[in-house]
């Protein structure tokens, strides 16, 4: 038997969940995706498929403090 690859698994209503909640947190699609175990171009197509609004990556200065 195949093992279906993640891409093939629908979204579970949990997961669409999941995403708007760390979406209003204003966590970034790549920590959201990785949360999800989903692809960042996964996470941004379902939360454009949802509307919810997704914030910015986070430049490396707004990390590093300088």
């Amino acid at each position: 038997m195949k093992v279906p690859r993640r891409q093939d698994i629908p979204w579970r209503p949990d997961e669409d969940a999941l995403l708007r909640e760390l979406a209003g947190t204003g966590e970034d699609v790549a920590t959201i995706a990785k949360r999800l175990n989903r692809s960042s171009s996964a996470t941004r197509n379902r939360a454009l498929r949802l509307d919810v609004a997704l914030a910015k990556a986070r430049k490396l200065k707004d990390l590093t403090g300088k």
